[in-house]
């Protein structure tokens, strides 16, 4: 019996276009926890262990990063990073640490709710049995 390499854009694929637009949209709206929400219906959602991660990760943070990208390119967002530096201590020539620190944190606010997810999901749909 021959493998066959899947090709084309899987469930996951799928998944990550659509959470990232729907993230960017609700982070350009204010919805600063939507990488959490999107992070649980990814786990939620998508079945394989190792598809989770990388998923619920690059949603969360293009969907953060992509605005910032945009902001950047419309208005002085690196001055705006400057104070906030400033105004936690870091220096006036650490603004480049907060919009890090930023993505770090939808990072960890999209993993946490796939996390969530998976878990819920195996409460509720125990895992199928390994033959």
């Amino acid at each position: 019996m021959s493998r066959r390499r899947k090709t084309g854009f899987g469930p996951a694929a799928l998944v990550t276009v659509v959470g990232v637009a729907v993230v960017w949209a609700a982070a350009v709206d204010g919805l600063w926890w939507a990488p959490l929400l999107a992070g649980f219906v990814i786990g939620v959602i998508l079945w394989g262990g190792r598809a989770i991660v990388p998923t619920a990760g690059l949603v969360a943070v293009l969907g953060w990063a992509l605005p910032l990208a945009w902001q950047a390119l419309h208005s002085p967002i690196g001055k705006v990073a400057t104070v906030v530096a400033g105004i936690l201590g870091l220096g006036t020539t650490r603004g480049p640490v907060v919009i890090v620190v930023t993505l770090v944190l939808a990072l960890l606010l999209g993993l946490a709710g796939a996390w969530v997810g998976a878990a819920l999901r195996r409460l509720i749909v125990p895992p199928r049995p390994a033959l």
